[in-house]
């Protein structure tokens, strides 16, 4: 039975592969770019260019390989601001981290008067 699925996998692979068009390619590279952050950053960045080729398609003169151009510039705004929410987390964390190891060594200076 086993074989038979990997068959039938490879058939739908096969299929996809088929269908596949290079605005799905680049939108597929886009989620892996995505990918690295945090789902509270990338989840509403994702649906930001979701909610940007769903405008694009309203167009009457939509052809899916020309707004490719279109799509990536977008995304490349959308990953700009994804980094700079990225950076702002991450100093967050530094600060915290640096005001925690702040208040540590002041309670270990009490502790060791006593």
């Amino acid at each position: 039975m086993a074989p038979q699925n990997r068959r039938l996998s490879s058939l739908t692979m096969k299929w996809r592969a088929a269908l596949t068009d290079p605005l799905d390619e680049a939108m597929e590279c886009f989620q892996q770019d995505l990918d690295i952050y945090p789902s509270m950053i990338a989840v509403p960045a994702w649906r930001d260019l979701q909610a940007c080729l769903r405008e694009l398609k309203k167009q009457p003169d939509f052809d899916r390989k020309l707004c490719i151009p279109d799509v990536t510039g977008f995304f490349s705004t959308i990953l700009e601001r994804v980094k700079a929410e990225m950076a702002v987390i991450q100093e967050d964390e530094r600060l915290r981290e640096e005001t925690l190891a702040q208040e540590s060594a002041k309670l270990i200076d009490l502790v060791t008067q006593f």
